[in-house]
């Protein structure tokens, strides 16, 4: 029947079913997007164990940020610190495993912040109640969340290391030195990052390098993310564009190949000697326009992420970011 159509049909016509079709195919994909997304997402008082470890992971990790900030501010997280609490007990209360790696991650966190504060004897009581989280939650002696202190001792020998090494000893860095970034090396860094996989080697990535400082600190005023910490010399901004791709079922190797083209470039840059820190651009409408006109981005790209890029400081710290261990996410089939 459809052989008999292509000779029955003019091609005008034939085309213009197919691009009805792409269309009501387009429908129902990204509603089955929006769909999965919005059944399974880690809502705010849902229990699920799961979607609880998400919750955990991403306050623990926004206390160990403040921790690792240079210029230290106590009492900083009197939101936070409160909501991480409420967290670990109700993981606890739900009977869910308390040697889980993630639920630990939490806790260690959390005395951490409390011990740095009673060093100094700044009293977080009003925050959270340091006697009971001591006796109830204080019960195992991992302390495998927080921040940690690194000196830099040679990083322009990082080209040297293998790239075990080089991969599990690099961290997000975000306080850098007061000086302008080698542009040569940053250059050879997107050089490396070229040869990331992409669907059909469309080569979709693109990558705007920022060092106008007043660019560079209205940019990161609307990504949010970065308050706190000094402008850094650099700023990466990397893009997709979505005229490379041919299909509605590629919809999401947008992103994918952004994402892979992204990982490479921030190992390049270790690789190069330079300090690096990734911040998404999970924008909503007004921000996402704010930064398009900033950067005079098209339409036709998406946002994949920032990259501030700067030179180690010979003494700084960084969130401890605990990782999980492999058979905790892998399965065999």
């Amino acid at each position: 029947m459809k052989k008999e159509l292509k000779y029955i049909l003019p091609d005008t016509f034939l085309e213009k079913l197919k691009q009805i079709r792409n269309y009501g195919r387009s429908l129902y994909l990204f509603k089955l997007d929006k769909k999965r997304f919005l059944q399974n997402y880690s809502k705010k008082n849902f229990v699920n164990e799961e979607q609880l470890k998400a919750r955990l992971i991403f306050y623990s990790h926004s206390v160990e940020k403040g921790l690792a900030r240079e210029n230290f501010r106590y009492y900083f997280g009197k939101n936070v610190i409160p909501e991480l609490y409420r967290l670990v007990k109700l993981y606890k209360k739900s009977n869910y495993d308390t040697y889980n790696s993630i639920y630990l991650n939490a806790v260690s966190v959390l005395n951490q912040y409390i011990s740095v504060h009673e060093e100094k004897r700044y009293d977080v009581k009003p925050i959270i109640n340091v006697q009971e989280f001591k006796e109830f939650y204080l019960n195992h002696n991992f302390k495998i969340g927080g921040a940690k202190q690194l000196s830099c001792v040679d990083v322009n020998k990082n080209y040297r290391k293998n790239f075990k090494n080089l991969a599990l000893e690099r961290n997000s860095v975000r306080d850098y030195q007061n000086s302008s970034v080698d542009l040569k090396k940053i250059n050879e860094a997107v050089e490396i990052a070229l040869k990331t996989p992409s669907v059909c080697n469309r080569q979709s990535s693109r990558v705007r390098i920022i060092q106008d400082k007043t660019i560079i600190e209205k940019a990161l005023k609307i990504q949010g993310g970065f308050n706190g910490y000094t402008c850094p010399p650099c700023l990466i901004m990397i893009t997709t564009d979505t005229n490379y791709f041919i299909d509605v079922t590629e919809r999401n190797q947008i992103y994918i190949d952004g994402g892979l083209f992204a990982m490479s470039l921030l190992y390049a840059l270790e690789y190069e000697g330079l300090a690096a820190c990734a911040l998404n651009t999970m924008f909503d409408i007004k921000r996402d326009k704010k930064t398009r006109k900033l950067l005079d981005i098209p339409d036709s790209e998406n946002l994949i992420l920032y990259i501030t890029v700067g030179n180690f400081k010979k003494n700084y710290k960084v969130p401890m970011s605990h990782r999980l261990c492999v058979n905790e996410i892998t399965s065999y089939i």
